[in-house]
């Protein structure tokens, strides 16, 4: 036997452990819970899962919290984290998900550096 036949001994046995651990998993995980599960990453759980014809749960959609829908997305962060009593951060972030520019702000510096 070469090292090519014994590799591909070795792949088949590989997907015939994943099939076997795949098959007694319950039925509608996420992706995320089986990735925990199996203590992989998500994204070759994915591939596994997919692989193996199972159907997973589709993950809740990140619901965009109230502070967000009523921001003056026009303002800098600071002015929006403070009417709302979060972190700039916080707005930094959300901002940046949603994809909108930045906005410039009106700061101390006075062009020094």
């Amino acid at each position: 036997m070469t090292f090519i036949d014994g590799f591909c001994n070795l792949s088949v046995m590989k997907q015939e452990i994943w099939a076997n651990l795949i098959k007694h998993l319950p039925p509608n995980l996420t992706v995320m819970q089986a990735a925990r599960i199996f203590r992989r990453s998500i994204s070759l759980t994915r591939n596994r899962l997919s692989a193996n014809g199972y159907r997973v749960k589709e993950s809740k959609k990140y619901e965009i919290p109230a502070w967000a829908k009523t921001a003056d997305w026009n303002r800098p962060n600071i002015d929006i984290a403070r009417k709302n009593g979060i972190s700039r951060e916080r707005v930094r972030k959300f901002r940046k998900k949603l994809g909108l520019p930045l906005v410039e702000a009106r700061g101390r510096r006075n062009g020094k550096v």
